[in-house]
């Protein structure tokens, strides 16, 4: 359903080899995210605007939570930097994209590696609901991500939590 990927890493750059199967999850997953996190299309009209308000606010909310409660604070906050967040988010997305496209493996500079895990993250938060196949494509989204996160820091894959010698929950 989802494909398979292979990641090789040099100095500078990681390379995803992509089955055909797994572009197009890739393609689908964060167009859906670019759908719900993107301008309303040019021309459209406004009744298709309101067909889903709900689900759409419900989407965003998930993607860019309030950074403080409700109050001036929070509408300050959004002010000032929502549609920030919103481009530069819509920005990566939009280059991850055409990252997918043409023959090979994917090429994603070392620095890009912290957009594709952004977008990858909030591209799982468009799966909100648990039902298949979504929770299917929303897991498969998780591995490539993590997978990403392992390889460019390969010590985090043998990273645990430091003990302090004891094995009560009590203080």
């Amino acid at each position: 359903m989802t494909g398979d990927i292979e990641l090789f890493v040099d100095e500078e750059t990681v390379y995803l080899k992509l089955s055909e199967q797994a572009r197009q999850t890739l393609r689908e997953a964060v167009g859906w995210l670019l759908h719900y996190v993107g301008p309303w299309p040019e021309g459209q009209k406004f009744l298709e605007r309101l067909r889903y308000p709900g689900q759409r606010m419900s989407m965003l909310a998930r993607m860019f939570p309030q950074a403080y409660p409700y109050g001036p604070t929070a509408a300050e906050f959004h002010q000032r930097f929502g549609e920030l967040l919103r481009f530069n988010l819509v920005s990566a997305a939009q280059r991850l994209l055409a990252s997918l496209d043409g023959p090979g493996p994917v090429r994603c500079d070392l620095d890009a590696v912290d957009e594709w895990v952004m977008v990858l993250g909030q591209t799982r938060l468009v799966y909100g609901p648990r039902e298949r196949p979504a929770v299917e494509v929303a897991a498969w989204l998780t591995r490539v991500q993590q997978e990403l996160v392992l390889a460019v820091q390969p010590e985090l894959a043998t990273w645990s939590f430091p003990t302090t010698g004891t094995t009560s929950a009590t203080p």
